[in-house]
């Protein structure tokens, strides 16, 4: 593109910008000086168009600031109450410990960067002016000049209202749906020189060379300049282009890899080396993101992409709406301002009349006080102890020597106009329902029900629930941002830094293996640049209150339940999760994992599930190595030594049957023998059945013997 008309198509976009909210930026920067800038509740204009100074010129000027009081109590409930969002799995290619890792890596470039001051610097402009904005951009090298891998930064933007504009034609909050946008700041003459004008001639930089006429003759309406200043933009601008992308396949492990034509030219040869072959390509349309640097007269910094697909500027707003396409912002000050300025009027005015109250002014001819008009113009202040009064000039002669000067009256004291002191009620009343109403909830009757309280609590957090769900709005944005930089700024096998749940470090690959459920084999690699994640996150009342009302909820519960109760330890778990003071995450620690081990909480990853496992196998192993495991395996053997015995006696006694048979056939067979003559055949066939009963009681005798050790081996 021709850079005369990039810069002036730059230039139109932003004049556009500007001059449809001007007016509305104006007074949401006059509502945050009203807020935090002494004296800048004497400023400007009313509601109404009425000009305040000149009213409040005849009083002194107190200042009695409610609404800031209210604004910082907000401010630092978001702070007790951090919004986080959490990736969680959006396709069948994401996985659940992907998506850890990356809120993890999220935590620790948080950490890493100005991430806290950034949001509350938004959050804080939202709240008292209407808008606030931080961004996200990459770093490469630390302050060392070390060469560092690339990280995503958080970086806090001063004063949104008057230097972050958007695109006109976005409508949504997040801003997701603006092509372009503007961060402006000012530079002295002398540094805008330093920085830029050594790229042209020896005049440019200069205030008085940048013209407010450009692009053909056209007009526009911002001021780039006005000889002390020189405005400088940084302009980002997103464009969908057609990018080829190659898909690429590992035949071993079955993994497979996108990348587009400009990762394809640094890794090509890496990817054929470890085996990997193409199998795809296509073209397709992609969103990308440039950023050039532009003053009134040209542009200073030619484009560059920048990583992700979404223009890295995170919106915070107040209260928005949209009326005549014009974008309408407030916060929490622009309602209560006249009720504020009629606060402070009201305190001035008896303030002032308190200072001459009780006083009856004298009432004297001219000629009297001349000379002494100082002394009695400040005779209140000087805490004078007399005041002088003159002769007048036209008593002459002996008639001086007698004069007496006398009043001729006095005024009557000065009193506090009633309607003074009732615009001081009605304003003060206005200002607790409009901004401070929360205030009138932090005093909690004493002696009351925790009901009671919980409703109070409630009351006060409904004040600030609009303006926490509209910073979730812009944090659940901000994730988008950054897992859109992240697919690029951070490789798969890059080693990186996460932060865990609990607090404790971990460098690791932002890659996870995925293994067949059936197989148990690894079957593919999950990746940063696969798979579609969500961001969740969940806001309402004041998470401290909650706390609060759950901690009161589960107290009552366990007064009412018996401790036989099977609910009982689960209650008891609950609480001690809920709890929250210095000192207890070795004991919620211990909780966590008797909850995962009794089945109240199910693991939420394979090494949870793996700890489970492991645990209940050793509590098993220790069950039965306990005192009375062993006791009752002693008290079993010996009943199977008894029943051992009981069986050989009768054995025994079996065995003497069989003699006294055996000895009795015997007899019998010699004597029938003797006696009858018989044969061999017959006493052969008579000592076969004696034979058999001996094996078949042998037999016996061997099978109860191997029942009886085998129940004690158990």
């Amino acid at each position: 593109m021709d850079e005369d008309k990039f810069h002036a198509t730059a230039l139109a976009r932003f004049d556009a910008s500007w001059s449809l909210s001007k007016d509305v930026r104006e007074d949401c920067h006059a509502a945050g000086r009203f807020c935090f800038v002494p004296g800048a509740q004497y400023e400007g204009k009313t509601q109404g168009g009425s000009d305040y100074a000149e009213m409040a010129k005849r009083f002194p000027k107190f200042e009695i600031n409610k609404v800031r009081a209210e604004v910082l109590r907000i401010v630092n409930e978001y702070k007790n109450s951090r919004i986080a969002a959490k990736f969680r799995p959006g396709s069948s290619q994401a996985s659940e410990d992907l998506a850890d890792k990356l809120n993890g890596k999220m935590l620790a470039d948080s950490e890493d960067s100005a991430a806290t001051e950034a949001k509350n610097n938004a959050f804080t402009e939202a709240l008292s002016a209407g808008f606030g904005c931080y961004r996200l951009s990459t770093l490469t090298d630390d302050e060392e000049g070390d060469d560092l891998p690339p990280q995503i930064v958080f970086d806090p933007i001063y004063d949104a209202t008057a230097t972050v504009w958007f695109d006109t034609d976005s409508k949504r909050q997040d801003k997701s749906d603006a092509n372009w946008a503007f961060v402006m700041h000012a530079m002295t003459p002398a540094k805008f020189k330093q920085e830029y004008g050594n790229k042209g001639d020896d005049t440019e930089g200069d205030a008085d060379s940048m013209p407010q006429t450009l692009d053909g003759g056209r007009n526009y309406d911002y001021n780039w300049t006005n000889g002390n200043v020189i405005s400088v933009a940084q302009y980002y601008e997103r464009r969908r282009e057609n990018v080829k992308f190659v898909a690429y396949v590992n035949p071993l492990t079955g993994h497979r890899a996108v990348y587009d034509e400009e990762q394809i030219a640094a890794i090509e040869d890496e990817l054929a080396a470890v085996g990997y072959r193409q199998i795809d390509e296509k073209t397709k349309k992609v969103w990308r993101v440039y950023c050039s640097v532009i003053s009134g007269d040209r542009v200073l910094e030619k484009a560059v992409r920048l990583p992700g697909s979404y223009i890295p500027l995170v919106p915070v707003y107040g209260q928005r709406n949209y009326l005549d396409n014009v974008e309408y912002i407030t916060g929490h000050v622009q309602p209560s301002m006249d009720s504020q300025r009629l606060y402070n009027y009201s305190v001035s005015a008896i303030a002032k009349t308190a200072q001459f109250g009780g006083r009856a002014i004298p009432i004297v001819n001219d000629g009297e006080v001349l000379g002494y008009e100082n002394d009695w113009a400040n005779a209140l202040s000087d805490d004078a102890a007399y005041v002088r009064l003159a002769i007048p000039d036209d008593v002459e002669g002996t008639n001086r020597a007698s004069y007496r000067p006398g009043l001729l009256g006095t005024l009557p004291p000065v009193q506090v106009p009633q309607a003074i002191t009732q615009l001081l009620e009605v304003s003060d009343g206005d200002i607790t329902s409009t901004a401070a109403s929360g205030q009138s909830n932090q005093e909690v009757p004493g002696n009351v029900a925790s009901e009671t309280v919980a409703s109070f609590m409630t009351r006060t957090d409904m004040q600030s629930y609009g303006y926490m769900d509209n910073m979730a709005i812009a944090e659940r944005h901000m994730a988008k941002i950054w897992l859109s930089m992240g697919r690029e700024v951070y490789g798969s096998e890059q080693e990186v830094r996460i932060k865990r749940p609990d607090g404790s470090d971990e460098i690791t690959h932002l890659s996870v293996q995925v293994m067949d459920r059936e197989s148990g084999q690894i079957t593919a690699i999950n990746d940063l640049t696969t798979g579609k994640y969500d961001v969740a996150i969940d806001v309402g009342p004041s998470f401290v209150t909650q706390r609060q009302a759950t901690v009161a909820m589960l107290v009552e519960l366990l007064k009412t339940t018996p401790e036989q109760n099977p609910y009982y330890n689960v209650l008891y778990a609950m609480l001690i999760q809920n709890v929250y003071a210095p000192g207890m995450e070795p004991l919620k620690e211990f909780n966590q994992k008797q909850m995962l081990l009794s089945g109240i909480v199910p693991p939420k990853t394979p090494q949870e599930a793996q700890e489970i496992q492991a645990a209940q196998q050793q509590q098993a192993q220790a069950a039965q190595n306990s005192p009375q495991a062993l006791l009752a395996k002693t008290q079993m053997i010996q009943a199977v030594a008894k029943a051992r015995s009981s069986v050989a006696d009768e054995l025994n006694a079996k065995a003497k049957v069989l003699d006294t048979i055996t000895d009795t056939w015997v007899k019998e067979a010699q004597a029938y023998n003797y006696v009858k003559g018989a044969d061999a055949k017959s006493i052969d066939s008579a000592m076969n059945v004696l034979q058999s009963v001996t094996d078949n009681l042998a037999a016996d005798m061997a099978a109860r013997v191997q029942s009886t050790t085998s129940q004690e081996m158990r």
